[in-house]
């Protein structure tokens, strides 16, 4: 679940690394050359969008020794994927097309490259639950001047409208936990497409609806992530991580250069340096953060999803 560029990502996040020095790997034709990543072993698993810029983002997956990061995709440089939402079994992309209809496609892990796989539809911010639920969102969906959310049993399931946001509300990301319950970030957008008022919305379309709204602005691009117990964190400008209990207490912790991102199998955090071009694993029991390994200062990097 993962916020990215066009606001197609799974439900969760993104981050550039601006850069003007070039890879040394080769890619293929037309392609960004692969990456890679040094240092000791992550203790879950992490999809990564990673290519020379922002538009030319291939899919990678990080699990164990980071020194064997597998890269899924191979995109033209120019028109890379735009987000990616996985499961422990499905990995789904966003990609665009036809005069710049997002659509999203199950990537066929059999095959060098993940496609073609199965076109799943129009939409973006595509989020798979741990029992197989698939939700994304339309925006700008026809005849209500709104962005919705919808969820579909499956990935070939047919969609259920459960939350609508009238414009100028905007639907950034949404994102399942462990016991399959939805939390969305949602903000309004002024006439001069930058975001205010950031919120969460947790089990939206339910009678236990409920609006988070944060102490200040949502860093919207590392996004919203669910713990294995229940918490709910994200990071506010400052900047700041804020995890709040299943039970509704908060705790939070400055972060120096570092950004927070998604929660890893072992209850730690995942977190990024982009000055130092290192990744790391935050407490959150102490907010300390231990350096795990290193990814190259030339590649634009994004975290996408960390699978439950």
């Amino acid at each position: 679940m993962a916020l990215v560029l066009a606001l197609a990502g799974c439900g969760a996040s993104h981050r550039t690394q601006t850069t003007t020095t070039t890879a040394t790997n080769a890619g293929g034709a037309g392609q960004g050359p692969t990456v890679h990543f040094t240092g000791g072993n992550l203790p879950g698993t992490v999809y990564l969008g990673v290519g020379p810029d922002e538009l030319s983002l291939d899919a990678y997956r990080l699990s164990g020794p980071l020194s064997e990061a597998k890269r899924l995709t191979y995109s033209p440089v120019g028109l890379g994927i735009q987000g990616l939402g996985a499961s422990q079994r499905y990995v789904v992309i966003q990609r665009i097309c036809c005069g710049g209809l997002m659509f999203m496609e199950e990537l066929n892990l059999t095959r060098r490259g993940g496609l073609p796989g199965t076109v799943l539809g129009s939409g973006g911010a595509a989020g798979i639950a741990p029992n197989g639920q698939f939700a994304h969102v339309v925006q700008n969906y026809p005849g209500c001047d709104c962005d919705v959310l919808m969820v579909r049993p499956t990935l070939l399931g047919t969609d259920k409208i459960i939350y609508r946001d009238r414009h100028p509300g905007t639907i950034l990301a949404d994102t399942w936990s462990v016991d399959n319950r939805l939390a969305v970030m949602v903000a309004t957008t002024g006439k001069d497409g930058l975001f205010t008022n950031t919120d969460i919305v947790l089990y939206p379309g339910t009678s236990q609806q409920q609006t988070i709204k944060p102490a200040a602005m949502l860093d919207v691009d590392s996004g919203i992530w669910w713990g294995p117990r229940g918490q709910l964190s994200y990071e506010i400008l400052g900047p700041r991580v804020v995890i709040r209990s299943a039970s509704g207490q908060s705790q939070s912790f400055l972060l120096g250069n570092w950004h927070a991102t998604c929660w890893l199998h072992n209850g730690t955090i995942f977190t990024v340096n982009e000055i130092k071009s290192t990744f790391g694993t935050l407490n959150p029991n102490t907010g300390t953060i231990t350096t795990i390994g290193r990814f190259p200062s030339s590649a634009d990097l994004f975290v996408l999803d960390c699978p439950h």
